[in-house]
Parts: structure tokens; C-alpha cells; sequence
């Protein structure tokens, strides 16, 4: 039972079996530790240096010979004592760094990018499960738009998520999308708001291949001209960010 304590607490069977052997024995020199253990002397030098700097036991320099001891059982509470000190200072250094990475500008704070790869197979479900997300987001950031440029066949081949998009999309948002062709009607898009829904045709984007889109701290990179479809979807505030920024200066300009 000690030595399962013991181990819990980080000793390994060396120091286990010196340590014992002291508090079982007494003060003792390395010769008897090794005589008692039949660990080889150099072994039990170097072993009740590790447990010295443990601070179980204590070496008596008095006399000629170098002599071991055990300290206090009452002292072992060191062992624990030692690491909640460490511990409430990571807890005071993390509370202090949460709070000055909280003060900084948030033009200063970058996070690693996620991204993911949608294939055909799995693409129309994704959509259909990650247009809330996608609108949650906006929420927070606090532009309800979507920003980009929409190639057609994206309607064509989704003509159910686009209906489901309107269905779902909160009615103080709206869309701003370039496109290549004149956009596609499907039958509920034709009764909102077209102030919500406003498109732009652009001629010069006739050789666009895949809808590009901003949402929130979402962009979307839809290839549905030709198959396999497949999305990549990032998802970064700060290219979000400056991405929409591109196309609201482009929606100025067209």
C-alpha cells in the first residue's frame, strides 16, 4: 500500500525501496542502504539525490562518513504544498493573460484559419446544416449581408437550398451578390423584397467558374459548373473581413 502511494506521487521503484529502507532502518550510510537493498552503491548515490531534492530525507555531513536520513513524516505535505503554489500561479498568470489579450485592439488579434473540404457526396447536406451557423455568425458580427459573386449554376443545381436559404434567412438581412447570368428565379425567391435580394450583372464576369461568398466570419468557394462540386469553406474574421470590404468596393464600382 505505501508503495502505491508513493508511486503516486512520483517516485519510481528505486527511490521507493531507498526511501523505505531509511524510514524502516534509521540513519544509514550508502554501504548499508546498499548491503540492506542490493542496489549497487553509485545506484544509491544517485538515487537519495533525487530524494533529497524531494525533500524526504536529508544527508548528515558531521563525521567522516556520509549518512542518510528521513526527515519528519509531517514534512511530506511538501509534496502537494509545492505543487499548488506552482498551480495558483498559472491560475493567477492565466487570469491576467486572458484579460491583456482581451484589451487588445481587436485589429491585433489573428486566430488560425479553419478550413474544410466539402465534396459532392456531402456538399447539399452541409449547406443545409451549416446556413444557420453561417447566419448566427453575422449576427455576431453585426453585417447581416451576404457579400461575393454567385455563379448561376450554383441556383441550377441547388434549387432547394436556395428556397430553404430564404425560408430561413432573418428578414432584417439581405443579399448583395455579383453574378454572370441573370439570376435564376425559383418560386419563393420570387416573393421577398428585392431589396433583399439584390444582384448585379457583371460582364466582365462572364468567365467566373464558382460562387465566392462573405458571410459573417464565413467565406464560401462553391464549384458547381462542373462535377465533382465541391466547397471550401474558411472560416477567418480577418479575410472575411477584408474580402467583404473587396466586394463592397466592387458592388460600388459595377
Amino acid at each position: 500500500m505505501l508503495e502505491q502511494y508513493l508511486k503516486q506521487l512520483g517516485f519510481n521503484d528505486k527511490e521507493i525501496t531507498i526511501y523505505l529502507c531509511i524510514i524502516e532502518h534509521g540513519k544509514l550510510s550508502a554501504v548499508d542502504i546498499s548491503r540492506i537493498t542490493k542496489i549497487n552503491r553509485t545506484t544509491v548515490y544517485s538515487v537519495s539525490k533525487e530524494l533529497i531534492k524531494k525533500r524526504v530525507i536529508q544527508e548528515d555531513l558531521g563525521g567522516e562518513n556520509r549518512y542518510y536520513f528521513a526527515l519528519p513524516i509531517e514534512d511530506l505535505e511538501v509534496l502537494y504544498k509545492e505543487e499548488e503554489e506552482k498551480l495558483e500561479k498559472k491560475k493567477i498568470a492565466t487570469k491576467e493573460l486572458i484579460n491583456q489579450l482581451a484589451a487588445l485592439p481587436k485589429s491585433t488579434q489573428y486566430s488560425v484559419p479553419k478550413i474544410r473540404f466539402i465534396d459532392e457526396n456531402h456538399l447539399r447536406t452541409f449547406l443545409f446544416k451549416q446556413l444557420p451557423i453561417w447566419i448566427e455568425s453575422a449576427k455576431n458580427r453585426g453585417d447581416k449581408s451576404w457579400w461575393g459573386f454567385q455563379d448561376t449554376s450554383f441556383i441550377d443545381n441547388y434549387k432547394d437550398w436556395f428556397d430553404y436559404h430564404w425560408e430561413v434567412y432573418p428578414k432584417d438581412f439581405d443579399t448583395h451578390l455579383i453574378t454572370n447570368k441573370k439570376p435564376v428565379e425559383t418560386k419563393f425567391a420570387k416573393q421577398i423584397n428585392s431589396k433583399r435580394r439584390d444582384i448585379k450583372y457583371w460582364g466582365k464576369s462572364l468567365d467566373f467558374s464558382a460562387t465566392h461568398a462573405v458571410l459573417g466570419d464565413y467565406v464560401v468557394f462553391i464549384v458547381t459548373n462542373q462535377h465533382p462540386h465541391y466547397m471550401v469553406e474558411t472560416h477567418d474574421a480577418v479575410m472575411a473581413k477584408n474580402l467583404r470590404e473587396l466586394f463592397k468596393g466592387m458592388w460600388d464600382k459595377i
